[in-house]
């Protein structure tokens, strides 16, 4: 089935969209004083891969104590959907 030109444009914003939020994370650092305050760090790796490594996760500031509490043998968790959003293939392409 073809979708309009209004159908594909709002594919494509969504697609960007999901991309940018997939492919950067806020890291959060807590300060001595209690504030806190936030850095968008720039990563691919979470829109590349399929697989994630608990220890790359856990490099995270964020999720340093999971990581620590981590106690399974199989240290990466693994990411296997058919879907174009979750998989973040680019469907608004023809071909």
């Amino acid at each position: 089935m073809l979708q309009n030109k209004k159908h594909m444009k709002a594919d494509r914003l969504n697609y960007n969209r999901l991309e940018q939020e997939i492919s950067s994370y806020q890291e959060r650092l807590v300060h001595d004083d209690g504030s806190v305050s936030f850095h968008k760090i720039e990563n691919l790796y979470f829109m590349t891969e399929n697989t994630w490594s608990v220890d790359v996760i856990g490099s995270i500031a964020n999720f340093r104590d999971q990581r620590d509490k981590y106690n399974r043998s199989n240290r990466n968790i693994r990411f296997e959907f058919n879907n174009p959003w979750v998989n973040l293939e680019d469907h608004t392409k023809s071909g």
